[in-house]
Formats: structure tokens, sequence, C-alpha cells
């Protein structure tokens, strides 16, 4: 018979899956997750059936079916936002607003300490193949002071990293990231025009 999951569940077990070397593939995810005990199952959001009690790990076909159905730039904007409502800045973040309460605007420690530095890059997805045989590429913002993804999309085929960075800044403004306080850090490649006025 058929099973019903939670979106989330299978998004949990799919994520972490892929976070273990060598469990890559949507049919390595499957199996990792069918390896799970009951209790990580449930901690990764599974369903008790409601009647036995039995935790089900989705199944390779399932995974695939919500990783194919699902917009990717809606799944990006959630995951963003989930992201920055997790983020615990570090005591010297919190300190160094509390100084710049008394006297620090001018003090460029300070203000340092008061913003947020994202790196903006792109690399090959390992692992993975387009049709074409080619590695599908991806541009990543990661935070610098306690290296997370934060935004992640497809570079097109055919065309560069310098486009993407507009799409990641507007994931991450659609997400509420306070863009105003960030800093943005990228490769040499990103000195042209279109990559400062996107910032």
């Amino acid at each position: 018979g058929w099973r019903r999951h939670r979106l989330g569940y299978v998004l949990a077990v799919t994520f972490s899956a892929f976070m273990v070397p060598g469990f890559e593939s949507l049919e390595a995810a499957a199996q990792w997750a069918a390896a799970r005990t009951r209790g990580e199952l449930l901690r990764l959001g599974a369903w008790p059936d409601r009647f036995d009690g039995a935790v089900v790990a989705p199944s390779e076909k399932t995974i695939r079916w919500v990783l194919t159905t699902l917009d990717p730039d809606a799944l990006v904007t959630a995951c963003v936002a989930w992201t920055l409502a997790h983020r615990h800045p570090d005591s010297s973040h919190a300190d160094a607003d509390r100084a710049a309460a008394v006297d620090a605007e001018a003090d460029g420690e300070v203000s340092a300490g008061r913003l947020t530095a994202l790196a903006m890059d792109g690399k090959c997805a390992r692992g993975a193949k387009a049709a074409d045989g080619s590695m599908p590429q991806f541009m990543s913002a990661v935070t610098h002071d306690r290296p997370a993804v934060v935004a992640q999309t497809q570079i097109p085929d055919k065309t560069s990293e310098i486009a993407a960075v507009a799409t990641l800044l507007a994931s991450l403004d659609d997400a509420g990231w306070d863009l105003g306080s960030t800093v943005i850090t990228a490769d040499a490649l990103h000195t042209v025009r279109d990559t400062a006025l996107a910032i």
C-alpha cells in the first residue's frame, strides 16, 4: 500500500543523507534512510502509523518525485528563510551592538563587528550529470564566520556566474536577509559593472 509522508520529512531525510560521504545519489539517499532507526526517523519528522506505530523511510521513488516536483526557487527561498531564523550571531556581534549604542558610529572596528560577510562563489555539483554529460554548476552564498550555505542557484547552461549574483541577492532579500549590513565578497571575475550594481 501507499504511505503519506510530510514534505519536510522527505527533505530532511534527503538533505541529511546528502551530507554523508558516499550518499550523494537519490538511490543512496533512500538506502541511508532505510538504515535509520525508528527514533532517528521520528526526529527527522516521520509520521508513525496510527494503528501499529510503524515508521517508514521514504523510498527512492518518493524522494525523486518530491525533488523533481518542487519549485527550486521556492525551495531556495524557504531554505534561506530557515537558515536566517536559526542563525545565532556570535557574542562578539552582540558586544559590538552594545558598544555601538554608546558611541561607536565612527569606530571602524565596531562597525565591522556589526556586519555580516557572505562569500559568493560558483561550484560544480559532484556526482551529478546533466543530459549532455556535463556537471551542473551552482552559485552559492556562504557565511564567513560559520561556513553555512544560505542561498544557492543553478547557473544556466552557456552562461557565467555573473548573472547569478543578482539572483542570489534577490533570494536573500525575499527571505528577509539584512542586505544593508552585509558585505559581499566574490572572485575577481565579478569586478564588472553588473555585479557592482546588483550589490
